[in-house]
């Protein structure tokens, strides 16, 4: 592969067609296979693969056999393996035919087994890419249950999210991607209540990347309508919401008064009002109770009027930033009492 382009193109397919014959006797050489990979894909060393050419050694290292064996469960395990997973599935896309089944069966039963978050973000690209494809809706909605319900078990208090902080970030992450890609699958499944139970656990969680992913999930959620019309999947997502708006709304208030750092504000509050905008005179009230705890030593009456109004024109459809300052006002104001 290192004399000229011409060797090198009939090399990277002599590499491919040899990793697909041995493909049993791979999995003590995966080392070795992914530093070919590696050196060839990011232009390492002496290498002279051509970016189309390169695509062999990608279908050489996907082969389903070696790549995502129990066997071979260290490498995934410790991120080896994870780059050319996901260069695999980015570049072979819809071409990877058949082998799309075969690939997630075994990552769900991997995860069962391991809890590895890398197996949530590699499931985040597939979701990403074959997400719309009716061909692949058994598959993904299996995947969706079997990951998220493993999840939830794992998430059930806000010490569990501060031990796995990767599984909270990478699940949520997950999450944000099946609504954008397959509401139509995440919506209507039986984990989709416990998801939003586990978010709300995970809210204030003291570590930037998982708040933010959840905070980002639960903003999705809110907005829905803008991302899909059909009627049934918002019934669904208010038949879920409705009944816990009230901890919901007293979880993102608290966040604002300091739950949460300060540098986590605007995620906050982008949560905040796009539940308002949802759900307008409900969440107003679901607000007015949650303001109506915070005392009167620490937040005087003036302060809560100018929340509660930028809440009622977040609920008319003001410009969300424009609202920003009486939600910083009651901020700073709870922080410096």
């Amino acid at each position: 592969m290192g004399t000229s382009e011409d060797s090198a193109a009939a090399a990277a397919l002599a590499f491919k067609h040899i990793c697909d014959d041995c493909r049993k006797k791979l999995c003590g050489y995966l080392d070795g296979l992914y530093n070919v990979y590696r050196t060839a894909v990011n232009g390492e060393g002496s290498l002279k693969v051509s970016a189309e050419d390169s695509l062999h050694l990608v279908e050489a290292l996907r082969y389903g056999d070696h790549l995502y064996s129990p066997s071979c469960l260290g490498y995934a395990n410790n991120g080896v393996c994870l780059p050319s997973m996901q260069y695999a599935v980015r570049t072979s896309k819809r071409f990877m035919g058949i082998t799309i089944g075969a690939m997630l069966e075994e990552i769900q039963a991997l995860y069962q087994q391991h809890q590895q978050p890398c197996f949530l973000y590699l499931s985040s690209e597939v979701i990403k890419i074959f997400g719309s494809d009716p061909s692949c809706a058994s598959y993904l909605h299996n995947l969706i249950e079997a990951l998220f319900k493993r999840t939830v078990c794992l998430l059930t208090s806000i010490e569990e999210f501060t031990s796995r902080l990767d599984v909270a970030d990478d699940c949520f992450l997950l999450a944000s991607r099946c609504i954008r890609y397959c509401p139509q699958l995440f919506i209507p499944s039986s984990i989709f209540p416990s998801l939003v139970d586990c978010a709300m656990i995970g809210i204030t969680v003291q570590h930037r990347e998982a708040s933010n992913s959840i905070l980002t999930f639960l903003f999705d959620i809110f907005d829905l309508s803008k991302s899909i019309k059909r009627e049934e999947f918002i019934s669904m997502r208010d038949s879920v919401i409705i009944p816990r708006g009230a901890r919901i709304t007293k979880i993102l208030i608290a966040s604002l008064t300091r739950a949460l750092p300060s540098s986590r504000l605007e995620t906050v509050t982008y949560a905040l009002l796009s539940l308002t905008r949802a759900y307008r005179v409900q969440a107003l009230e679901w607000a007015k109770e949650s303001v109506s705890m915070i005392p009167l030593t620490v937040v005087a009456e003036v302060e809560r009027s100018r929340f509660l109004q930028a809440m009622s024109d977040a609920a008319s459809g003001a410009d969300v930033n424009a609202l920003m300052v009486p939600v910083e006002e009651l901020s700073d104001v709870c922080s410096h009492n």
